[in-house]
């Protein structure tokens, strides 16, 4: 487990948490505090320039659903 003091968060690495992330966790966790804790250790994961949703999970799931649309 990631000790999320010791990470230096950029707000936009907030925010991406907060709006992007909180949806994504809560289809693993009914709790949007531990949601959110996930989220920022994501964030923590990938470095102080990364928005991890935003600029990666989101944009792979985007992809994914159109190659399973392709395929049918």
């Amino acid at each position: 487990m990631i000790n999320l003091k010791k990470c230096k968060f950029t707000k936009a690495q907030i925010n991406d948490a907060k709006k992007y992330g909180i949806p994504v966790e809560m289809e693993h966790t009914k709790s949007r505090k531990k949601a959110y804790k996930i989220s920022l250790q994501h964030s923590c994961e990938f470095g102080p320039n990364v928005l991890y949703y935003q600029d990666g999970l989101i944009k792979m799931e985007k992809r994914l659903e159109r190659m399973k649309r392709r395929m049918k």
